[in-house]
């Protein structure tokens, strides 16, 4: 703690004040009703269409802070930028502070007591900003910030990656029961050949229905629409690396279809073919710096399904042949395919 200084709250946060009123251009919206309580989550987003009176603008990386009962503790940390409402303060880091490290600090309990003992009002008490900018809170230098703050986002990547287990778990359950107690499409043939192959098979095409189905409405909500121009974006403007294999895999050259700059999930994939599950990544020498992110990406993604091939880019353009013959081998070793589907587009990902 030697190396941590004293700053009061005003020194290393400020608040953004955009204020923006209904002019017909839809944006994302955050209400308070949209942040959880306690959680760091957000259980759903609106439409600025929706709400006529004024908002304030937010951007990727700001802190949305409910003022109103702040003991209820709504924080969140948007990646993406749109609205919220004028009960939410705007928070924005300074220069000398990491804004992840003041997301958490912010989030913290004893922020959150600090808000309510300064709070003004009876039955609707409401965080005073003026109050909160005199706290003052011991500070590492920014690389120490940096590292606490990606200790504590990861950990916090792997909650997410849990729920969204459970929550696949769920969708796997209610197909299964849909198929099998709705629908009637029990996975049993009458006298089924050697010992009950016909019901593998059909329960092992049901799995595969399901999984390629999870894949398809994995994207995430709240992000779909920055994501889709994003990917549309980086289509038209591949890397030479990209280019040179994506001149091998279109129009099923070998043998089934994949698609460019796919959204899954919260990431944009290079190449994805739905009917395998397969993403196939082109690393260019950015990703040396970016290890261990890379590999938490890779743990959401498989949690949805997905199987993943990474090349460099040097084994693109040095050894193609042997790039193809891996990604051949794959798909010939994937048995399982639901062909009925290949066409169908992402959609956002709404919690069963």
């Amino acid at each position: 703690m030697n190396d941590w200084k004293k700053y009061k709250l005003g020194e290393i946060a400020e608040l953004r004040k955009e204020q923006v009123a209904s002019n017909g251009v839809e944006q994302p919206y955050i209400g308070l009703e949209h942040i959880e309580q306690q959680s760091l989550r957000l259980n759903g987003i609106g439409s600025s269409d929706s709400v006529v009176s004024n908002k304030f603008k937010f951007y990727e990386g700001d802190i949305l802070y409910g003022r109103l009962r702040p003991y209820f503790r709504k924080v969140y940390n948007p990646k993406f930028e749109g609205v919220c409402s004028t009960e939410i303060f705007v928070i924005k880091n300074k220069k000398n502070v990491d804004k992840d490290f003041l997301f958490y600090l912010v989030a913290t309990e004893e922020f959150t007591n600090i808000s309510n003992s300064g709070s003004s009002g009876t039955h609707m008490p409401r965080a005073d900003w003026r109050q909160l900018v005199k706290s003052e809170w011991n500070i590492p230098d920014v690389p120490t910030q940096k590292e606490i703050a990606q200790i504590l986002s990861s950990l916090d990547d792997k909650i997410e990656l849990n729920l969204q287990m459970n929550q696949t778990l769920e969708a796997i359950a209610q197909a299964i029961f849909k198929e099998w107690f709705v629908d009637f499409n029990f996975p049993v043939a009458p006298q089924p050949p050697k010992g009950g192959e016909s019901y593998k098979s059909t329960l092992g095409d049901l799995e595969a229905s399901i999984s390629v189905a999870r894949v398809l409405n994995s994207a995430n909500k709240y992000l779909y629409p920055q994501l889709k121009e994003k990917a549309k974006e980086m289509r038209n403007n591949p890397t030479p690396c990209e280019k040179i294999l994506w001149n091998e895999l279109q129009n099923k050259k070998l043998g089934y279809k994949f698609r460019r700059q796919h959204v899954i999930d919260k990431f944009i994939v290079d190449f994805f073919c739905i009917e395998k599950s397969l993403i196939i990544e082109v690393d260019g020498e950015i990703h040396n710096n970016q290890i261990e992110r890379d590999e938490e990406r890779d743990d959401i993604l498989r949690g949805l399904g997905c199987y993943i091939i990474r090349f460099k880019n040097e084994e693109v353009i040095d050894n193609l042949s042997s790039v193809l013959k891996k990604i051949l081998t794959f798909l010939a070793s994937r048995t399982s395919s639901s062909p009925h589907i290949e066409d169908q587009e992402a959609t956002p990902w709404t919690a069963p």
